[in-house]
């Protein structure tokens, strides 16, 4: 889990390092996910205040946002973007054997 300090004193905790958080002066909170798109450009978007968080949008790759009362922002991908990174994963680490 990667920890980021972001507006108003919240903590997001961010399951990939392929996430990407970014805000702004009118504290909106954009979470992307850093990897290929294809065209399909979705951002979880997040109206945060000192002590409220509102979801304003949802993309596809986000399976759930936990909000605590100790002002953490816990979010958790969906299982196929899971399944996806863990895939990539292997395919770098495993060696290519070719028989014949």
């Amino acid at each position: 889990m990667i920890k980021e300090e972001i507006i108003h004193g919240w903590t997001l905790q961010l399951p990939s390092e392929k996430l990407v958080a970014l805000t702004n002066k009118n504290d909106m909170v954009g979470i992307l996910y850093n990897e290929n798109s294809f065209g399909d450009l979705q951002t979880l978007l997040l109206s945060v205040t000192e002590d409220s968080v509102d979801i304003l949008s949802m993309p596809h790759f986000i399976n759930k946002v936990k909000i605590t009362l100790d002002k953490q922002i816990i979010l958790v991908l969906s299982p196929f973007i899971l399944e996806s990174d863990q895939e990539q994963k292997s395919e770098h680490e495993a060696p290519l054997m070719i028989f014949d």
